[in-house]
C-alpha cells in the first residue's frame, strides 16, 4: 500500500466522525509527548467559518471550546489532535477545507494544502497550524 493510499484509508476512518472534510495523518518516527493536552478544529459547512482550540486538558473540552468559538449554528468538530501533534486547516472554498494532523507543523501544513487542493478547493494557500506540546 502506498503512503497516499494509507492516508486515504485513514481519511475514511476519520470521516466516520467528521461532517466537513477529512484529516490526513502523517506517520513519523519519534516520541509522542505525554503532556496530556488536546486540540480540536470546528467548521461550518454553510459559512466556512472555523475555529481552533489547543492545549486543553481533555478531548471533550477541546471540542466544546472549538465549537463555541466558531459561533455558527452548524459548527461541528471536524478534527481532533492529541499530545505532541499539530492540527492544520486550509479553509479553501466553503465546504472544502483541507485538514490534517502531524507531529511537525510543516508536515501538517503541507498535508492540509494538499488535501484542500485534492478536494477541488481554491485559495488553499492560507493555512493555520497549531500544536500541542
Amino acid at each position: 500500500m502506498t503512503k497516499r493510499q494509507t492516508r486515504t484509508a485513514l481519511c475514511l476512518l476519520a470521516l466516520l466522525s467528521t461532517l466537513a472534510g477529512c484529516a490526513l495523518f502523517e506517520d513519523e518516527d519519534g516520541v509522542v509527548s505525554d503532556s496530556g493536552l488536546y486540540g480540536a478544529i470546528s467548521y461550518s459547512n454553510q459559512t466556512g467559518r472555523w475555529s481552533m482550540a489547543t492545549e486543553r486538558s481533555d478531548p471533550e473540552t477541546a471540542r466544546r471550546d472549538a465549537v463555541k468559538a466558531c459561533a455558527e449554528q452548524d459548527c461541528v468538530q471536524v478534527l481532533a489532535f492529541g499530545p505532541g501533534h499539530c492540527g492544520a486547516i486550509a479553509p479553501g472554498e466553503i465546504g472544502r477545507p483541507g485538514l490534517s494532523i502531524a507531529r511537525k507543523p510543516d508536515r501538517a501544513e503541507q498535508a492540509a494544502v494538499e488535501f484542500c487542493i485534492d478536494q477541488g478547493g481554491g485559495a488553499c494557500e492560507e493555512v493555520v497550524v497549531a500544536c500541542n506540546p
